[in-house]
């Protein structure tokens, strides 16, 4: 539970659209998807997008099942790096990661930002009460 700033006591206090809320989920997901991830914070994760990251299906073949099973990776296309060149970030993780945090913030946008929409082209960890930059 997050302490009240000014008296240390009780529950925090939330601006009028939850953005205290927003913002803690937000860091929760930037740390997780930092860490599995392994990209550089303020160059790549900062200003990575929706359209930088396919799933991809790496399942197997199952003989106790007899059928195949499922496993699902993000690939993370990296544009802005220290040599120029564009590189594919494979993870492990990432992919629920991700999933969950877009639908957080779906659920988020409905309620306060109804007007606003996740574009592919919207940076991921982005501020909705600023367009979505």
């Amino acid at each position: 539970m997050i302490k009240n700033r000014e008296t240390g006591r009780g529950p925090a206090k939330y601006s009028e659209k939850g953005r205290g809320v927003y913002f803690n989920q937000l860091f929760y997901r930037w740390c997780l998807i930092c860490k599995n991830s392994g990209l550089r914070p303020s160059i790549e994760l900062n200003k990575l997008r929706w359209c930088d990251v396919k799933r991809e299906n790496v399942g197997r073949w199952s003989k106790s099942k007899g059928e195949t099973e499922d496993k699902w990776i993000a690939i993370i296309y990296i544009k802005d790096t220290k040599t120029g060149k564009q590189r594919a970030v494979p993870t492990n993780g990432v992919d629920s990661q991700l999933l969950e945090w877009r639908k957080e913030q779906k659920e988020y946008l409905s309620r306060y930002y109804p007007e606003q929409k996740i574009k592919d082209t919207d940076l991921i960890f982005c501020n909705p009460a600023n367009e979505m930059k």
